[in-house]
């Protein structure tokens, strides 16, 4: 599956070209259409991934709430994300529209770079329709907020991300064999 690859220190996103995009979700359709059967068990593991990802939405948002207003260095403008091939994957088998394009970084009245899925009250996109590393990144002042109000939901919150990574990595996995092998 694709990978970011960098360039003189940047990040390169795959997929940015539009017509790059719509290939790879073309691509995606077409191979979940021909194989409908053989995938239908992926199909629910994506689904039961999308709700565990939406089950982790009221707890990260709330920390969002409480850090993200007064942060500093707000990852949804210092990092760079994307939609990688298994974000893709899942929304296809679980059903779901798939993005129209891949995210990008954008410049606001300010002249700062940043997400252009970030508004005025933080991302303008439901959590399941979000690059999963927006989901599983938990920055320091959130891990440090977590501790100092209730040190067992730190845990709780760090076992939910470990398995839903997981899940994500054995559903690509189980496509590869049945796809590709």
């Amino acid at each position: 599956m694709t990978r970011s690859t960098t360039e003189a220190g940047n990040t390169v996103i795959p997929w940015q070209e539009q017509q790059t995009w719509l290939e790879v979700t073309d691509s995606v359709r077409h191979i979940l259409v021909r194989r409908e059967g053989e995938l239908a068990g992926l199909c629910t593991t994506a689904g039961e991934l999308l709700r565990g990802i939406e089950a982790l939405s009221a707890p990260i948002d709330s920390l969002c709430r409480q850090t993200c207003a007064c942060c500093s260095d707000i990852c949804c403008r210092r990092a760079t994300v994307w939609y990688d091939s298994v974000d893709i994957l899942i929304l296809a088998l679980a059903k779901r529209p798939l993005p129209r394009a891949q995210i990008r970084k954008v410049r606001d009245s300010r002249g700062r770079s940043a997400c252009h899925h970030l508004g005025g009250q933080g991302c303008d996109l439901p959590r399941s329709e979000r690059p999963f590393i927006c989901t599983w990144y938990i920055c320091p002042a959130q891990t440090h907020l977590l501790r100092d109000t209730d040190p067992g939901a730190v845990q709780q919150l760090l076992n939910d991300l470990s398995g839903l990574k997981k899940q994500r990595k054995s559903l690509e996995e189980a496509f590869i064999r049945i796809t590709v092998i």
